[in-house]
């Protein structure tokens, strides 16, 4: 009966990480090919900077994730004590995160929310996005995660819709537009104006905190995937320490 138990946890354990390390690998693939690197940038190279950082932080989010769960998956398939020991210690690190979210998340108010929306970003950070959304293709991932940002949440610009009228020789892009035409006119492109008056910085923001109920069922949902990973390593170490028929 024992034999049957560990070999049904271990089994779990192989079936959980299995999915996650194709899943984690896939969005380190995605980091990587979502941004175009071919386009041109201002004197300071701020696009490009900021594009590489945000690569580099999604990409090596997903690594983490994959060498984590290829921990767990190798410390199953091997019965090996001490890499179940070293994954459910990375994991238990993971849920102390996770738990300090969920707490900010509870401290979070409503005053936060505007405080947070009335503030502008800094002017760099717009020219950036507005640069690097000029300077790539129509159908590159960036250009259209502004553009899909713009649309669901009825926003256009990062602080207004003049971040496009200041620093990008007034082409509004088509996402601002209800109704975009092509025009020849250099003082628009598909629009005269924005059909959005709000910028999608305060657009976000209000967002998340008008969703503040599901990120914490998010992040409920991810801590109880991760108590169920340490369980069943520990359970293993547990057996393996105890119990020589399962070896």
């Amino acid at each position: 009966m024992r034999k049957l138990c560990f070999n049904t946890i271990r089994s779990l354990l192989i079936v959980i990480n299995l999915p996650v390390i194709a899943l984690s690998a896939l969005f380190v693939y995605v980091s990587f090919n979502a941004f175009n690197q071919n386009y041109e940038y201002d004197s300071l190279g701020e696009p490009k900077l900021i594009q590489s950082y945000v690569t580099f932080i999604c990409a090596g989010l997903g690594l983490i994730v994959v060498l984590l769960s290829f921990l767990g998956l190798f410390g199953a398939i091997k019965k090996s004590k001490s890499i179940l020991a070293t994954y459910a210690a990375i994991v238990f690190f993971m849920v102390s995160i996770l738990f300090i979210l969920v707490v900010l998340t509870l401290t979070l108010s409503a005053n936060q929310a505007n405080s947070a929306a009335n503030k502008e970003l800094d002017k760099s950070f717009v020219n950036s996005t507005v640069v690097v959304y000029n300077y790539v293709d129509s159908s590159d991932t960036v250009t259209k995660i502004i553009d899909n940002i713009q649309r669901s949440l009825s926003c256009c610009g990062i602080n207004s819709p003049n971040d496009w009228t200041e620093y990008s020789l007034h082409k509004i892009p088509r996402s601002c537009c209800s109704d975009p035409v092509e025009s020849s006119l250099p003082v628009f492109k598909y629009c005269a104006e924005s059909d959005y008056k709000i910028g999608c910085w305060k657009a976000v923001v209000d967002h998340f905190y008008s969703n503040l109920a599901s990120i914490r069922t998010g992040l409920y949902v991810l801590m109880a995937f991760c108590l169920i990973c340490i369980s069943a390593a520990v359970f293993l170490i547990i057996t393996l320490r105890t119990s020589l028929d399962v070896v």
